[in-house]
């Protein structure tokens, strides 16, 4: 018999806290430099999209592409902020570089 997904998944227990103004991610945090990154990369996961955009913003701020403007096309409620903060804190913590990206994202820097 096929699993129903709550009988497949572990819930992250935040699911069930209704203060979800504490998921929501916030610009004014990166620019803030609130944390290091790791608490927000520990608790999302990164997607083929997300590394592709992080392939491509690492190698514009190191000089090794002319590409400065990426379109982000998700509708409303996919992710565009997501997206952003993840970049930004990888930009701005290198350490997360090795942790988070795949190797070779990682070593183009």
């Amino acid at each position: 018999m096929i699993k129903t997904v709550k009988q497949a998944c572990t819930f992250n227990p935040v699911i069930k806290d209704y203060r979800m103004a504490e998921g929501i991610e916030n610009l004014a945090d990166l620019i803030a430099d609130n944390g290091d990154g790791r608490d927000f990369f520990a608790r999302n996961f990164v997607t083929h999209g997300m590394e592709q955009l992080f392939k491509e913003g690492m190698l514009r701020l190191s000089g090794k592409s002319d590409q400065a403007v990426f379109e982000l096309t998700q509708a409303m409620g996919g992710g565009k902020t997501h997206m952003m903060v993840a970049l930004g804190l990888l930009a701005r913590h290198p350490h997360l570089r090795p942790e988070v990206l795949p190797v070779l994202i990682s070593a183009e820097k």
